[in-house]
């Protein structure tokens, strides 16, 4: 009899197992799985659609996934919304309206939807429900902090080739869908200008009742209560956000982190700031794609350009893996399953791949987040703190990394322990700080000082040395 392991998850609070499948959890580090060359969807509507553009997520609740939307190829807006098993390694799906009624007999003048004020909010009622319905979901696609209730803040788009053939009453429908898995409904907030275009999106597990959207370029950023339609203006970004950001919650630092092109920019939510970083290593080009947290390892990931790579917060680093694999047009089709360990992507014709990283936190350089950081002092590797040149008639840099990026606590001693020196920096793109000693009549006081660096979680100490 084979034993089944179970992972543990915690979602809102609550404890939940969920039995790991065996094909997953057996992949080796670095490795990557063909889960599905699927020809299950190529004779519907959706077979082309919903992999253009479109949104998937992870539902922690019932550790499944859900995609929905697309349409950039075919001009169709399909409302169906699709859900891979991890026990079975299978897509299905969910809602399978588009094999009831055609896209002509959903979108039109009798099925279209408004609030009390006649503005459009996009989707359709048919028989009696709700469908929400979306040429491109974008980055607006993410579930609740404390349900399995998905929610789609991105404003049903409706533009682009061939539009003719759809009435214009559901061009730009900006209504808050949710979708609830358990009853396959769709519900709607039915109050325009809560979803927005070219959307990215992130939720908070501390204020479940809101989720946090912006839209392209520069601009509004908001907080909207999903279940009650309150709309909190926050701080709007300063930088351009392009036309398909990823935005993804960090809970190390309780802040969202935002990838527009090759940049990155935390967002404080306690805060209410945004500030711009500059990690070290060379950045992926993140437009278009999902950037993931991968809870493990304590790092952010994306497939670029064939490859993998990382973001490092306690190294403020981007690496990559030399190990290339062609995954084409994966768009957002890209989540973390933490528990099996594995990143899952889908590609076009409905190809699904996973990837195992790593199943040892601290394996790989940036990983392990500061508690694997600490773990690895002793090895020299991280953090680190030098000293050149060492010894110095006039005055020394100190070099350092592995600390992060927030502010860090200089303090330098006399050899006895008398303070001589104290300044918070802010680490730089050189990780550089130029000491100079006090001086009498121009020379410097010679003798040995200890220079130490400190984050408030990790510190690392340095012998410096001054001579005449």
């Amino acid at each position: 009899m084979k034993k089944q392991c179970l992972t543990i998850l915690i979602s809102a609070g609550l404890l939940t197992a969920f039995p790991t499948n065996e094909a997953l959890k057996a992949m080796k580090d670095s490795s990557y799985l063909d889960i599905q060359n699927s020809t299950l969807f190529t004779k519907t509507l959706a077979a082309n659609n919903i992999l253009d553009f479109s949104g998937m997520v992870y539902n922690r609740f019932d550790h499944k996934i859900i995609a929905f939307g697309g349409g950039h190829a075919t001009a169709q807006f399909p409302t169906n919304v699709a859900e891979f098993d991890f026990s079975t390694l299978k897509w299905s799906f969910m809602i399978n309206i588009d094999s009831i009624a055609s896209c002509k007999n959903l979108y039109n003048a009798q099925t279209a939807l408004f609030d009390s004020a006649g503005q459009k909010l996009g989707g359709v009622r048919y028989n009696g429900k709700i469908y929400a319905g979306s040429r491109h979901t974008y980055d607006g696609l993410e579930m609740a902090a404390d349900s399995n209730i998905m929610i789609s803040a991105q404003a049903q788009e409706f533009s682009g080739c061939q539009v003719d053939k759809y009435d214009s009453l559901f061009q730009g429908g900006s209504g808050l869908f949710t979708l609830d898995p358990t009853k396959k409904e769709w519900s709607l907030i039915h109050k325009a200008g809560l979803a927005t275009s070219y959307c990215y999106s992130a939720v908070n597990p501390a204020e479940p009742d809101l989720i946090y959207l912006g839209s392209a370029g520069m601009g509004g950023f908001n907080a909207v209560n999903w279940k009650t339609g309150e709309k909190i203006t926050k701080r709007s970004v300063s930088f351009s956000a392009g036309s398909d950001m990823s935005m993804t919650y960090c809970p190390e630092r309780k802040s969202f982190l935002a990838f527009p092109y090759s940049s990155l920019y935390e967002y404080s939510i306690a805060t209410n700031t945004w500030t711009k970083l500059s990690p070290l290593g060379t950045p992926p080009n993140c437009y278009s794609l999902n950037v993931v947290y991968d809870s493990l390892n304590k790092v952010f990931c994306c497939f670029y350009d064939s490859s993998f790579y990382y973001y490092s917060p306690s190294a403020n680093t981007w690496y990559n893996l030399p190990k290339k694999r062609y995954l084409s047009r994966l768009f957002h089709h890209h989540v973390y399953d933490p528990v099996n360990n594995v990143h899952v992507m889908v590609g076009a014709g409905w190809n699904t791949y996973a990837f195992k990283f790593s199943d040892t936190p601290g394996l790989f350089p940036g990983t392990g987040g500061f508690s694997g950081v600490e773990k690895r002092v002793h090895t020299g590797s991280l953090p680190i703190l030098s000293v050149n040149p060492n010894p110095s008639a006039t005055s020394t840099t100190l070099f350092y990394s592995g600390f992060g990026y927030e502010p860090l606590k200089l303090t330098i001693t006399t050899i006895n322990g008398k303070n001589v020196f104290d300044k918070t920096i802010t680490p730089n793109k050189g990780n550089s700080y130029i000491w100079k000693p006090a001086s009498t009549n121009g020379n410097s006081a010679a003798g040995v000082y200890i220079a130490r660096l400190t984050n408030g979680k990790l510190t690392k100490t340095a012998k410096i040395m001054i001579s005449r």
